[in-house]
């Protein structure tokens, strides 16, 4: 559709668009951040793009792993890599976590990402 089209056309799917994005989102809701940070976060965090998407993916990771050490929960771990490289031996592992024996059939074909550009090394 319309918006859809016009969105694309000035964020399209790569490390250009992405960027583009991140300078919206980072525009739109500066002024609402000053509320979540300190001085030194926001500081730290300044000349990251999408910093917000950033610190709200890091909170989500901190927060998972201290709710299963407070409550005591078993965890697995998956690391993204490695589902790639090493599918079989992540499945055989998370199957054996979960208690599951393997599906009947094999898992689609798992594809691989790459996000180079997206985030320069200094940010």
């Amino acid at each position: 559709g319309g918006r859809v089209s016009t969105f694309l056309a000035t964020h399209p799917k790569n490390a250009k668009g992405f960027r583009a994005w991140c300078r919206d989102m980072d525009a739109r809701h500066e002024e609402n951040e000053k509320w979540f940070y300190d001085a030194a976060a926001e500081k730290m965090l300044k000349d990251v793009p999408c910093h917000a998407e950033f610190f709200k993916w890091a909170q989500w990771h901190n927060n998972a792993f201290k709710s299963y050490e407070r409550h005591g929960l078993a965890v697995h771990v998956v690391h993204y890599a490695d589902y790639y490289s090493k599918m079989d031996e992540v499945v055989k592992g998370l199957l054996e976590f979960l208690g599951r024996n393997k599906a009947l059939r094999d898992p689609p074909p798992f594809k691989s990402v790459k996000f180079d550009g997206f985030y320069k090394k200094e940010e």
